[in-house]
């Protein structure tokens, strides 16, 4: 085969069907749901913040390494999908999911705990249970 096939099928292995990033970018992806237990209608601007962080950059900076915000009005459960940038990833290191619903600009529910994700058998998707 020439050089220029053999790059080309690397390159598809790499990547999946919708060109999406392939196992390299998976890797660094967290994603899920989260919910909370109360049934009630939050208003329309509610945001859903999820960010994952590195709990040995926590003292240098805030530790975050990646962070989504979304409007998410009142929908419950909640979507959220991050990606750790890969000049940051190193899967030699413990990662941690935090994620809030904040209401008229003031925090809701959150999750109780940092949840471990992405690395040391920590699993990249999840489902979490926010708490007010």
């Amino acid at each position: 085969m020439t050089r220029a096939v053999l790059l080309a099928l690397a390159a598809a292995a790499c990547s999946s069907p919708d060109g999406a990033p392939g196992a390299a970018g998976d890797d660094r992806r967290v994603r899920g749901t989260a919910s909370y237990r109360e049934r009630i209608l939050l208003p329309a601007d509610t945001e859903l913040v999820a960010e994952v962080h590195d709990p040995l950059l926590r003292g240098i900076t805030d530790g975050v390494v990646a962070r989504q915000r979304t409007v998410i009005g009142g929908a419950n459960p909640a979507s959220f999908d991050l990606t750790v940038p890969e000049a940051v990833f190193d899967p030699a290191r413990a990662y941690e999911l935090t994620v809030a619903v904040f209401a008229g600009g003031e925090a809701w529910a959150r999750t109780p705990a940092p949840v471990p994700v992405l690395t040391r058998g920590a699993p990249s998707e999840v489902a979490v249970e926010l708490r007010r």
